[in-house]
């Protein structure tokens, strides 16, 4: 219908500079919570120690400059279990709880009460959902008000 082409026309204009912010914002959050004692785990491909760097270096796009956009989704596991993920998660203040990934604004989930509910903790496991972990899809809100709202108090920074 013609309203909804002219969304979708109107949506691409901006396109390429939101997927600019949310991937900036990404490797800025993996990178902050990549040095906190209590996080046990980041996975994003911006990070040197990320399993799987080889692939991404080859299907992934780079921007003019050469950098790697390496994508708004970040996950990662907090010590402490998928309870304190919950309490962690629900006390976020910029970034909104969804069970759907990717919009303009930032959204969380804990895959085993959404996602991955219907799998036991042991399935859970074998398909490398952690217990504790939370997934980030970053949007477009100011970087440093996500940094901000990740920032939960805690033990201090490994570095």
């Amino acid at each position: 219908d013609p309203h909804a082409a002219y969304l979708v026309w109107r949506g691409m204009q901006t396109f390429d500079l939101r997927v600019d912010r949310s991937n900036r914002t990404a490797r800025a959050l993996a990178a902050m919570l990549a040095v906190r004692a209590d996080v046990v785990g980041v996975r994003h491909p911006s990070l040197p120690d990320y399993e799987r760097a080889e692939v991404a270096g080859r299907v992934l796009r780079r921007d003019e400059d050469g950098t790697l956009r390496t994508g708004a989704m970040v996950s990662f596991t907090v010590a402490g279990g998928d309870e304190r993920a919950l309490r962690l998660m629900r006390e976020l203040t910029v970034a909104c709880e969804a069970t759907s990934l990717g919009g303009v604004e930032t959204l969380v989930s804990t895959p085993f009460n959404s996602s991955h509910f219907s799998l036991t903790p042991e399935e859970r496991r074998a398909a490398r959902i952690d217990d504790g972990m939370i997934r980030v899809s970053c949007g477009v809100e100011p970087t440093s008000d996500l940094l901000d709202d990740f920032a939960w108090p805690g033990p201090a920074p490994l570095v």
